[in-house]
């Protein structure tokens, strides 16, 4: 959609998630996107999550084997479970997205950050790691 921010899922990635998952099997599947499918109750993220969200879950929950969906785009430390699935979404490498649940887009001075992700059978654990404050000279 031209002037849109959401993120768009065609028919076409559709069903080549709806495959990769089929083709998954017990041991599961780790979605990573960018834009979240899910809800952050922030007005001014959701506006631009995934555009196809009802789909992405109807095929994830068909499915039966998505263990965990990480997530960019929004810029903020967030974990939650949706739809039965649970979920990851990090603040990113430049600027942050401040914790305001107003209808406003909000930057903030939060370090930059990435995490860690191990994935074994007995589950997923996410660690999160601010960069170091350049500033202070403790690279």
């Amino acid at each position: 959609k031209e002037g849109a921010v959401e993120g768009e899922l065609c028919p076409a990635r559709l069903g080549w998630l709806e495959r990769q998952l089929a083709g998954a099997g017990d041991g599961g599947a780790l979605v990573f996107a960018h834009h979240p499918p899910f809800r952050l109750h922030m007005p001014a993220l959701d506006r631009v999550r995934l555009g196809e969200a009802e789909a992405f879950a109807r095929i994830a929950n068909d499915a039966g084997n998505v263990r965990h969906v990480f997530a960019g785009h929004v810029h903020r430390p967030v974990s939650g479970s949706w739809r039965g699935i649970p979920f990851n979404a990090m603040r990113g490498t430049n600027q942050q997205t401040a914790l305001v649940f107003e209808d406003r887009f909000v930057t903030s001075h939060e370090p930059p950050a990435y995490a860690v992700i191990l994935v074994d059978g007995d589950g997923v654990v996410v660690h999160f790691h601010d960069f170091l404050d350049r500033t202070a000279g403790t690279i």
